[in-house]
C-alpha cells in the first residue's frame, strides 16, 4: 500500500457509512474488519483517519489504544481534516 492510500480509502469509507448508517453500534461492527484488513496491509497512517466519526475512533481505541496516549479522546470529533482527512 502507497503511502497514506490507507488512510485516502478509510475516509471515504467513513464519510458514506457515516452519511447512511445513524447506528454508532453498527458502524463499529462495519469498521471492525476493513480496519483490520487495512492494518494487515501495513496501513501506517491510521491517524490521518481519526476523530472524523467517534464509531471509528472507537474501533481504533479498542484494537491500537497507542493511538490514544497522547490526551485525546475516542469522543472528540473534529471539522473535516482536523483529523487528517
Amino acid at each position: 500500500m502507497g503511502w497514506a492510500d490507507g488512510s485516502r480509502v478509510m475516509n471515504e469509507i467513513i464519510d458514506a457509512v457515516k452519511a447512511n448508517v445513524p447506528d454508532p453500534e453498527v458502524r463499529k461492527r462495519i469498521y471492525r474488519p476493513i480496519y483490520g484488513v487495512l492494518r494487515d496491509q501495513d496501513w501506517d497512517t491510521v491517524d490521518e483517519s481519526l476523530f472524523i466519526d467517534r464509531a471509528f475512533n472507537a474501533v481504533v481505541a479498542e484494537d491500537d489504544p497507542e493511538y490514544f496516549d497522547g490526551g485525546w479522546t475516542v469522543d472528540y470529533e473534529g471539522p473535516k481534516g482536523e483529523g487528517g482527512s
